[in-house]
This record gives C-alpha cells, sequence and structure tokens, in this order.
C-alpha cells in the first residue's frame, strides 16, 4: 500500500532477461573473450576468443591460470598477430583479467583504424548477455565429454611423482 511502484520493481519476473536476437555484421566484426572455469580444479583453466558472427573458435588455450591479464592480454595479441588484424570490436565480462585487453583494443583500434564507426573498441558484458562465447562452453562440453572428472578422480593415487615413467 505505501509502495506498490518498488513492490512491482522488486516482483520476481521484473527482472528477466528480454530475448533479443543475435545479430552480427560479419565475420571479425565482435570477437567475444572469456575464460571456462569448470575444469579449474583439475588443473585445466581454459581462455578462449570465439567469432560472434560465425560461432568458430579463433582460440582456445588451456593455462594454470586464465585469471591473469598479462596471460589473456598476451594470448589476445597472438591472435591479433596470427590473424593479421583486430575485430571492429571486442567483448568480455567484466573480470580484472580483461582490462588490457580493454587498453590494447582501444590503443589498436585508435591507431590503425582511421574512421569512428561509433563504436567503442571493446564492451564489457553480464555473462547473461555474452552469449556466444557463454554457449561455446556448452558445445565444447558437449564435443569433449562430461566425462572428465570421472576419468580423473578414477586415475587417483595411481600416479607417482617419483616414478620417472609417470612423469
Amino acid at each position: 500500500m505505501i509502495d506498490p511502484e518498488g513492490v512491482a520493481i522488486r516482483h520476481p519476473t521484473s527482472r528477466q532477461i528480454r530475448r533479443v536476437p543475435l545479430t552480427s555484421e560479419g565475420p571479425n566484426e565482435v570477437w567475444c573473450c572469456d575464460g571456462h572455469d569448470k575444469l579449474c580444479k583439475y588443473g585445466f583453466a581454459i581462455w578462449g576468443v570465439r567469432d560472434k558472427f560465425s560461432r568458430k573458435w579463433l582460440g582456445l588455450w588451456v593455462l594454470p591460470n586464465n585469471r591473469l591479464s598479462s596471460v589473456v592480454a598476451y594470448l589476445w595479441l597472438s591472435l591479433v598477430h596470427d590473424l593479421g588484424g583486430i575485430p571492429k570490436q571486442t567483448s568480455s565480462d567484466c573480470g580484472s583479467e580483461n582490462g588490457m585487453i580493454y587498453g590494447l583494443a582501444s590503443a589498436l583500434k585508435d591507431a590503425f583504424c582511421g574512421m569512428d564507426d561509433g563504436k567503442p573498441a571493446h564492451i564489457f558484458l553480464r555473462s547473461v548477455h555474452h552469449i556466444p562465447i557463454e554457449r561455446g562452453w556448452l558445445d565444447l562440453r558437449k564435443d569433449l565429454g562430461h566425462n572428465l572428472p570421472h576419468f580423473w578422480d578414477a586415475g587417483k593415487g595411481i600416479y607417482r611423482a617419483d616414478d620417472p615413467n609417470h612423469q
């Protein structure tokens, strides 16, 4: 009775994610960058870049730690070098490891792309809005199988660090 507007705003259905069509102008318009932490407890921290238009994985790396800004920036720059260019825009989540990519994307776009297309070089998105790469992790798990934890746990006690054959 006191604040019906406030009650309406707090209603569970008021915060539903609005679904819109996922569109892209073409290849290399947006590169989506993200880390996958589901296998970190097994020593497999994954970081990847996926093209929004084609949904093609441009790069996937298994690292000891995918939350180091210098490491993910190096991987992003190596991808730029290997592909011979930068995208119109990159996107990532708001993790602190992505700040250097933001700076590099902005600097490279300013230095080498003379025209201003009105889009920032990098955007930060919440995971629920970062669909191409988040959906890619599901596809990757389906392709690789969900059984890595099973095989990892089945091998406990078998590996001996002092055995040269095991090393």
